[in-house]
């Protein structure tokens, strides 16, 4: 089963790496920030290893309204760029859009994002996997709802293979 084409979300490392990580998560969400948080490491270290391609797959819940503003007005590129969202969780998870802007501030892409090209397979995805809890992971195939990982526990998955 192959859960995702390589520019159908933001996407670190290269696509022939041993392991695919795809995180279907929300920047609102307590449980990504923490995986997010507990992992960051792994990634860059997986990445740079040439071990790991790290898929991570923004969604929009109708709980988590400041992340239609994030998805869709700041432009990613690299994990440093999730790790900043995720640094200001404190700030917009007070769900007050209004700080918005000051809030994140130089960020915003005043053209929108690269998020736009792949929205719309995201969303699909979404509904056609019946992903209804984030983070939703798939570890080389394998789905983990709502689960966060510590260090160990992911580098023991991603090295079983």
């Amino acid at each position: 089963m192959i859960i995702s084409k390589i520019n159908q979300g933001y996407v670190f490392g290269n696509e022939e790496n041993r392991n695919r990580i795809v995180i279907y998560m929300s920047f609102s969400c307590i449980d990504c920030l923490v995986l997010y948080n507990n992992l960051k490491y792994i990634f860059n270290d997986q990445i740079m290893k040439s071990n790991l391609v790290l898929i991570i797959k923004p969604i929009y819940k109708s709980k988590f309204e400041i992340d239609d503003d994030i998805n869709k007005n700041i432009f990613i590129e690299s994990l440093d760029d999730i790790g900043f969202i995720f640094s200001k969780f404190e700030l917009y998870s007070k769900k007050d859009k209004n700080l918005f802007k000051d809030i994140f501030g130089k960020k915003i892409a005043p053209s929108g994002n690269n998020y736009k090209f792949f929205e719309d397979i995201i969303i699909k995805e979404v509904e056609n996997l019946n992903i209804i809890a984030v983070p939703t992971i798939f570890i080389n195939e394998k789905r983990y709802d709502d689960t966060v990982f510590t260090e160990e526990e992911f580098l023991k998955l991603i090295k079983n293979k």
